[in-house]
């Protein structure tokens, strides 16, 4: 799996050189029908072939690395739910992506890259912290991906943070008032002594998973979601003083887990509560009004290239053909798409996600009015 970050969107947007090819390939990941994602992407690239113009400078060999993807088995095994492939005479670039795709050979002045939106969508993105005496790891999480981000400071095993091996649990003692012959006499605890002892140790080493996140450079407004057996996530929610922590938690041990076995269990949590973000986001939407919102893609675009927009929203399938020109701030909309034209939903939100503003795709009746696209301004 390729993780396709907003760096990537960038290179690939200050791409200058023409054609652009997009590939976009939904691939099988279980078998017999896996076998027939080679033959899939050799038929698109025969589209994209065919859309190519032969006078044009550059074009010659242009899909030759992608032609090689085709025959090369040690590529396929690595499964994901789609593929997409961009072509210029200035660079190749394949990503093997967790997100559904339509089947897509594009030829354009620009590359396509609106069905990577749900890539790019902030607000899916979430702490995950697996606790656990034996093992602690912290997590960067969507819907689609998960990515161990665990602080070199952060303590991952209770044993190692507290030196215990040294400590021998089978009696349990500290020193009393003298006795009678002048010696400090040794007071000795049954097991309530040791599960005390147990308890404050674990108390102990969750103060110190919590402080690197508290210390470190870890964006402390994104939702943080506890992973765990219920004792060590009760004790970690009543020390932490991160200020975002989810309510829903992931149940039981992790610690023979791998990371995509986390992630497969976190998913419904994760899922929830991307849904609540958005929805809260909508909600503000409704209720502001005047300068700090607008549903004209004529004053979205001005907006979100000066890095005003904070929040857009966008609606699936819908699609605004025109031309943005940034240096006029003129805005063109046509009613259906002629030469030279681009989608300008799909470039307020390159240009929204580039400014590190969260984008949304919407359901139809989810936005306000008959606009396919609404905003909500940093200022």
């Amino acid at each position: 799996m390729d993780n396709f970050k907003t760096s990537d969107l960038r290179g690939l947007l200050r791409d200058a050189s023409k054609p652009c090819v997009s590939i976009y390939l939904p691939t099988q990941v279980t078998a017999p029908d896996h076998h027939q994602n080679p033959v899939a992407l050799s038929n698109l690239l025969r589209k994209a072939e065919a859309k190519l113009p032969d006078s044009e400078e550059g074009c010659s060999g242009l899909l030759r690395p992608a032609w090689k993807l085709v025959d090369d088995k040690a590529f396929w095994k690595g499964r994901s739910a789609g593929l997409v492939i961009f072509a210029s005479p200035n660079q190749f670039r394949s990503f093997r992506v967790p997100v559904e795709l339509p089947e897509l050979a594009e030829v354009n002045e620009h590359f396509v890259l609106r069905p990577l939106f749900p890539l790019l969508t902030t607000n899916s993105r979430c702490l995950l912290l697996t606790l656990s005496r034996n093992r602690v790891r912290l997590f960067e999480a969507t819907r689609y991906e998960i990515r161990d981000i665990t602080p070199a400071t952060m303590p991952t095993n209770l044993k190692s943070a507290l030196n215990t091996d040294q400590v021998d649990r089978g009696s349990q003692t500290h020193s009393a008032a003298q006795g009678t012959r002048g010696k400090q006499a040794a007071v000795f605890h049954g097991q309530g002594g040791q599960a005390d002892t147990v308890k404050e140790e674990t108390t102990q080493f969750l103060r110190m998973v919590d402080t690197p996140l508290r210390e470190l450079g870890i964006d402390r407004t994104l939702p943080l979601v506890l992973a765990g057996v219920d004792a060590d996530v009760a004790s970690f929610r009543s020390i932490t003083r991160h200020s975002h922590v989810v309510d829903e938690r992931v149940h039981g041990n992790m610690d023979h887990l791998s990371d995509h076995e986390v992630h497969q269990l976190a998913l419904p949590v994760l899922a929830s509560v991307s849904a609540r973000r958005q929805k809260k986001a909508i909600t503000r939407l409704r209720e502001l009004n005047g300068g700090r919102v607008t549903n004209s893609i004529r004053d979205i675009l001005p907006a979100v290239h000066e890095g005003r927009v904070d929040t857009l929203f966008v609606r699936g399938a819908e699609k605004e053909w025109g031309m943005y020109f940034p240096d006029s701030g003129l805005v063109q909309i046509h009613p259906s798409r002629e030469p030279g034209d681009d989608d300008l939903l799909e470039v307020a939100a390159i240009e929204t996600a580039c400014h590190g503003g969260t984008v949304f795709t919407v359901e139809t009746d989810e936005l306000p009015g008959d606009s396919p696209v609404a905003a909500m301004f940093r200022y």
